[in-house]
Formats: C-alpha cells, structure tokens, sequence
C-alpha cells in the first residue's frame, strides 16, 4: 500500500516497463502521451491488458483530504507491504 500525495510506481513485476501513467485527474496515458483509458477499460471497475489476467492490483484514490476518505487514509502509514500469504481469503473474497 502507498499513501499519497506524492507520485508513485505501480506494477507487478520490478523489472516490467512502464506502460501506463495515471495523472491526478485520473487521464490515462502511455509514456509517450497516447490516451489509453478506453483501450484499457474492460469491464465494470476493471481496467487493464486483458478482464482475465494473471495480476490484480487494487488502487483506490481519494482526490483530497476533505472526502470521506481521509479518516482511513490518515491512519494508514505511507508504504506497507503485505505479504500474499498474510491476507485473509474472506477480506479477498470481499474486494
């Protein structure tokens, strides 16, 4: 987990290339600044390569600290790492 506001990196892999970037306004762009959000949009919440892939990433976004958001984003610490084996099947089942 990242808190923000300060820009950051997403991705499955380290070593993967980036091909995506999302701005505050949440426009979609490849590196060189080809808009790709409705190519990637595939399905009801779901963007990416392909609505089948083998990773998901789960991001949610709070535009400012006025939204209703700020009470659990405040307590959280700016980077945490979670282990897959420490997450709960019920809380996966949720998401």
């Amino acid at each position: 987990m990242v808190r923000g506001p300060a820009a950051n990196t997403s991705r499955d892999d380290p070593l993967r290339t980036q091909d995506v970037i999302i701005y505050p306004d949440q426009r979609c762009t490849s590196p060189p600044g080809e808009d790709v959000y409705t190519s990637r949009t595939s399905g009801i919440r779901t963007w990416g390569r392909t609505s089948d892939g083998a990773t998901t990433i789960l991001i949610g976004t709070y535009e400012s600290d006025a939204e209703v958001g700020a009470v659990v984003t405040n307590a959280l610490p700016n980077v945490a790492v979670v282990p897959a084996e420490q997450l709960s099947p019920t809380l996966l089942g949720f998401l």
